[in-house]
This record gives structure tokens, C-alpha cells and sequence, in this order.
């Protein structure tokens, strides 16, 4: 097995054109596409705890289970992908996801305050 060691990776037909190969083989990708571009794992607790982040500058108190993540890059466009989860509270957790907005509602959809976390994918400009 051999290990590459490098502090940047450029793809040789173009800088940000680095191909990747299925496990099986059949199907490749571009790295940059399958990367997440940033995540915050955060509870709402007389205001936002942050517990990790990345590429999250801030994030900002929007009501009860409501809250506004700010990145770090912009994006190249307004369609990128938002996947979230939220855990504890009062009745089954269902994670609703707004454009930059994260909302955490029980099974009746009333918002509630929870630990939650948020993972985006997309293109940065």
C-alpha cells in the first residue's frame, strides 16, 4: 500500500479537477462535489450553543427552534444541499430545513428547542 502525503491536492487538466474512482470501479466523481462544505452541531439554550463547527461564522437566535447559520464562503448559487437531525425535547424529532435556517419541531410540529446539527453540501463561489 502506498500513502500520499501533500499539503494540496490540483488536478492536472484543472486546478479544482480532482477525479475520484467508485470502490467499484464503475463510476467516478469530482472530489470537491462530495466533500461537505460545512457542518455546526449546536443546542438552543438562552440563546445558541455552538459545540463544533466548521465553516460556520455565526449563528443567530430566530424564536424556538429556530435558528440562522451564517458560513464562512459563499456559495456560487442559492441551491446547495442542507441535511440536519435533532435529538431530546419532549416527542419524536422532525428537522425542518430552510435556505441558511435550521428548525427543530416534535412530532406535532411544534417548534421546540433541542440539540441540534447541520451539514451543508454545494458549490462554493
Amino acid at each position: 500500500m502506498s500513502t500520499i502525503i501533500a499539503d494540496n491536492l490540483t488536478g492536472k487538466t484543472a486546478a479544482g479537477n480532482v477525479t475520484v474512482t467508485s470502490e467499484g470501479g464503475a463510476a467516478t466523481f469530482q472530489l470537491q462535489q462530495g466533500l461537505a462544505k460545512a457542518w455546526v452541531v449546536y443546542e438552543f439554550s438562552s440563546g445558541i450553543t455552538t459545540f463544533d463547527s466548521f465553516s460556520v461564522s455565526s449563528m443567530t437566535d430566530a424564536g424556538t427552534g429556530l435558528a440562522t447559520v451564517n458560513f464562512t464562503n459563499s456559495y456560487g448559487n442559492a441551491h446547495y444541499a442542507m441535511a440536519g437531525c435533532s435529538s431530546g425535547g419532549t416527542g419524536n424529532s422532525l428537522f425542518n430545513i430552510i435556505q441558511n435556517s435550521g428548525s427543530s419541531n416534535v412530532d406535532n410540529g411544534t417548534r421546540e428547542d433541542r440539540e441540534t446539527c447541520t451539514t451543508v453540501m454545494g458549490d462554493l463561489a
